[in-house]
């Protein structure tokens, strides 16, 4: 390949990514070892991490360096957390450190001011469900923001629209809740409310009607002694109101997900059924 038409084609690559480029995009685009060499050796390509550079000149900036964070972590990377805010114009200033989402088996270097996390799903309705729960944005001035700029019509505003309007409804607390959710819409039971207060204390989910209350161990929070004291004494004042308190696991959902599709369609057919 010629130097102009490679550096044409890194060019328009990096044009995409602020800048920025790896090594292995250099030479899927067609360049050689030699040809990297020489662009470094003159200046044309600096090197940021090895084996990722940046076109020589172009503007340092905070979408440079957060394209940089996430093609140097692992394949699938996404920036996350204040950084992403950061990069959606949800917050105003640039955080210090660049938080990068990625896979939970990825291997990833460890690299100055960038900060990792691994999760089992890059689910964009986790991302969502993060940012609201922190508080660092509200379902209502998300839809305010997308509608204030004419966003609608971007790659990606249909599905994150109907992701508002469904956490109008009330934000799932974790993955396991939302595995829960996705498993009542397949089956086609009926959506229950989202953490159902009931006094000073939150239900995970809750049929009001019929005093249904649906409560979801995770792994995490219910190794620590004063949650799980705390779930049971909730847990006590509930049945004493005269709720009908159900507790699945992730071996539930994952494992025997028929299950719990029969308990909650038995508990909400009524006591009468429940006791046959």
């Amino acid at each position: 390949m010629g130097a102009g038409d490679l550096d044409r084609l890194i060019a328009k690559l990096a044009t995409r990514q602020h800048g920025a480029f790896t090594h292995r995009q250099a030479v899927c685009v067609g360049a050689s070892r030699a040809q990297i060499r020489t662009r470094v050796a003159k200046g044309c390509w600096t090197v940021v991490f090895r084996g990722t550079y940046v076109i020589a000149g172009s503007p340092d900036t905070f979408k440079q360096r957060a394209t940089i964070a996430m093609l140097v972590s692992a394949p699938g990377a996404a920036v996350s957390s204040l950084a992403a805010a950061h990069l959606l114009q949800i917050i105003d200033e640039a955080p210090s450190l660049i938080d990068v989402t990625v896979p939970h088996d990825a291997h990833h270097p460890r690299r100055p001011r960038v900060r990792v996390h691994r999760a089992k799903s890059l689910d964009p309705a986790a991302a969502l469900d993060a940012a609201l729960d922190l508080g660092l944005l509200s379902v209502r001035s998300l839809l305010r923001y997308l509608g204030d700029r004419s966003l609608w019509t971007c790659r990606g505003a249909a599905r994150l629209r109907r992701l508002l309007h469904d956490r109008s409804k009330g934000v799932p607390g974790s993955e396991l809740e939302r595995v829960f959710l996705r498993l009542l819409r397949k089956e086609r039971l009926p959506e229950p409310r989202r953490q159902y207060k009931v006094g000073s204390r939150r239900i995970d989910f809750a049929y009001i009607d019929q005093r249904v209350a649906i409560e979801l161990d995770g792994l995490g929070p219910h190794r620590k002694k004063k949650t799980f004291v705390d779930d049971r004494r909730r847990q006590n004042s509930l049945v004493l109101d005269g709720w009908t308190i159900l507790r699945f696991t992730w071996e539930d959902l994952s494992d025997r997900p028929d299950d719990v599709v029969s308990i909650v369609t038995r508990a909400l057919s009524g006591p009468r059924r429940l006791r046959d």
